[in-house]
C-alpha cells in the first residue's frame, strides 16, 4: 500500500496497530530487521528452558564471524519461502483465502506477511527439545519430536522430520509456525511495528517511528516481553485447530478476530471492537475546501459546534466556545480557517489554521457503522525560531450522505500546542517541536466534542500524536 497524501500518511501511520489486521501489514522479510530481542526473549520455542541457546550452537554466534552451516552447506543453502511449499499451496493457502475481509474481499490476506516475519530454514539438524510441562501435554507418556522451534528472527525445521511427514502435516506445521509468529506480535513495541510499516515502503528515514512510537505505546503498551508457557502454547494450538476447521468454508475475518482476542493474541490488533471502529480505507475523499468551511458555518448555526475541551494530561473538562472565521490572502482567495477557542478564567487561544483549495480526508469506520473523516490542520506560521510556540490538529467529521452526494458534520477538533526547539536548514526535517509544558489550560491538548463522555478512540488516537508544523527556508528567522 503507497501513502498518497501526508494527511492519510499521518493517520494511517497513527493506527499502523489497527491497520495491520486490514491487509497493511509488511510484506516480505523486512521485519526480521525490526524484531530485535523481543521475540527471542518471549518464544517459547526459543528460549523455553535452560537449553534455551542450544539450537543457536550449530549456527556460529562467535563475535569473529564467518561462514557456519551443516552437510557442507552454509545455513542459508537452507532457506525457503514457506508459501512455495506444495504442502503450503494445496492445502494452507485455501484455508487462508476463506478468511475474508468482508469491507475489501479481494484483499489479500494477512496471514501471508506473517509467515514472512521470520526467516524460514528446513535444514538437517537435531532440534533441543521443549518441556512438556510449557507445552501443556505433560500428560502424554511418549516421546516426542522436536520438529521446529522459533527464534527471535528465525523459523528451524528438522529436514528429516519435514521429509518424513505426510503432506497434510506438514501443510500443520507450516500453519503452527505462522500462527505461534502472530501470537509473539504481543511482545513488539510500537516502535518496532512502525519501522516495519516504513521498511517495506523502503523509506529511508524511520524519524516518523522514534516520535509517534511513544504516544503509540502510552496509548497501547506491548505486553513485556517472556518465556512462554502452557497456556501459551494452548491458545496457540486452538487457533491452528480452528482454522484447520472452520476455514474450510469462506467465513468473515472478525470471526477469526474474535477467536484471536479471546485466546490471548495481541489485543492492540485484534480486538473485534477496533476491527469494526478502527479500519482505515486505503481510499480517501478529496473534497473542496468549502465543505469544511460549510461544515464549521452548520454547525454554528444549527448550535451543535463542539463546547466541551478536554485536556489530555489533567484528563478534565472545560465548558468552551468555538469561533472560525474565514482567512483570505492578499487575492481575496480564501486559505485557512482562524480557529478561536475560549474559556473561563484563560486567555483565549487563537490561531490561523492552513487550508488548501482541495482537501483530502482519510477515511474511518466507527462502531456505530458511521463513516469518520478527519482532516490534519497546521497552523500557518510567520518567523518561525526556537521558543515560538505553533499548533497543529486534526478536524473529525461524519460523512453524510445525499441523493447529490454527502456533506460534512462537524464531530470533534483535536489541538495540539507545541514550542520550536531547534531550527536548522541543512537538516531534512528543518524544526523540531516539543510538545509545551502544561502550564494553563490552553498549554494542553485538546480533544473538543460535542458532549462531556469519555473521548472517542478516534479522538484518542489523533490526539497521542507528535505535533506538526509547516517548516522551510521561506517562514523561519535565519
Amino acid at each position: 500500500m503507497k501513502f498518497k497524501t501526508q494527511s492519510v500518511f499521518i493517520a494511517i501511520l497513527a493506527v499502523v496497530m489497527a491497520n495491520f489486521w486490514l491487509g497493511c501489514a509488511p510484506v516480505g522479510n523486512s521485519i526480521r530487521r525490526a524484531n530485535g530481542k523481543a521475540n527471542g526473549r518471549a518464544n517459547g520455542k526459543g528460549t523455553d528452558n535452560k537449553n534455551e541457546t542450544a539450537d543457536h550452537s550449530h549456527r556460529g554466534t562467535s563475535d569473529s564471524g564467518g561462514g557456519t552451516g551443516v552437510d557442507g552447506k552454509v545455513f542459508e543453502s537452507y532457506i525457503v519461502d514457506p508459501t512455495t511449499l506444495p504442502a503450503f499451496k494445496k492445502y494452507v493457502k485455501p484455508l487462508l483465502d476463506n478468511i475474508k475481509d468482508t469491507t475489501d474481499p479481494n484483499s489479500p490476506s494477512f496471514f501471508i506477511d506473517v509467515l514472512h516475519q521470520k526467516t524460514w530454514y528446513i535444514a538437517p539438524i537435531k532440534l533441543e527439545k521443549i518441556n512438556k510441562d510449557v507445552l501443556g501435554v505433560s500428560f502424554v507418556n511418549s516421546d516426542t519430536q522436536q520438529i521446529a522451534r522459533q527464534t527471535n528472527k528465525e523459523i528451524w525445521i528438522d529436514k528429516k522430520i519435514y521429509d518424513s511427514m505426510t503432506m497434510k502435516a506438514k501443510a500443520g506445521l507450516l500453519l503452527h509456525e505462522g500462527v505461534m509468529t502472530l501470537y509473539l506480535l504481543k511482545f513488539l513495541s510500537a516502535k518496532e511495528i512502525c519501522q516495519t510499516s516504513l521498511l517495506v515502503d523502503y523509506d529511508k528515514d524511520n524519524k516518523g517511528c522514534q516520535n509517534l512510537s511513544p504516544y503509540l505505546e502510552v496509548q497501547s503498551p506491548h505486553e513485556k516481553p517472556r518465556k512462554l508457557n502452557k497456556q501459551d502454547n494452548e491458545n496457540i494450538r486452538y487457533v491452528v485447530g480452528w482454522i484447520l476447521q472452520s476455514a474450510t468454508k469462506a467465513i468473515p475475518a472478525i470471526k477469526l478476530m474474535k477467536v484471536l482476542y479471546y485466546k490471548q493474541f495481541d489485543k492492540r490488533f485484534f480486538d473485534p471492537q477496533n476491527f469494526h471502529a478502527g479500519g482505515v480505507d486505503t481510499t480517501q475523499e478529496t473534497v473542496n475546501s468549502q465543505k469544511v468551511v460549510d461544515a464549521f458555518e452548520a454547525a454554528k448555526l444549527s448550535d451543535k459546534m463542539p463546547r466541551w475541551c478536554y485536556a489530555l494530561s489533567t484528563k478534565s473538562y472545560r465548558r468552551c466556545e468555538v469561533e472560525t472565521e474565514v482567512i483570505k490572502n492578499a487575492l481575496g482567495k480564501r486559505n485557512g480557517l482562524l480557529l478561536r477557542v475560549s474559556t473561563d478564567g484563560e486567555d483565549p487561544m487563537e490561531f490561523p489554521l492552513f487550508l488548501t483549495d482541495e482537501v483530502n480526508l482519510a477515511l474511518f469506520r466507527s462502531s456505530k457503522a458511521q463513516t469518520l473523516l478527519s482532516e490534519a490542520v497546521i497552523e500557518q506560521s510567520e518567523h518561525l525560531q526556537v521558543g515560538r510556540r505553533v499548533h497543529s490538529g486534526v478536524f473529525i467529521f461524519e460523512k453524510v450522505d445525499q441523493d447529490d452526494g454527502f456533506n460534512l458534520r462537524l464531530k470533534s477538533i483535536v489541538v495540539k500546542p507545541a514550542v520550536v526547539t531547534s531550527v536548522d536548514l541543512k537538516r531534512k526535517s528543518i524544526c523540531q517541536l516539543e510538545t509545551y509544558r502544561v502550564r494553563h489550560f490552553f498549554d494542553d491538548t485538546l480533544i473538543i466534542r460535542r458532549n462531556k463522555s469519555t473521548p472517542e478512540w478516534l479522538e484518542r488516537m489523533f490526539a497521542a500524536m507528535p505535533p506538526l508544523v509547516f517548516c522551510s527556508e521561506f517562514n523561519i528567522d535565519h
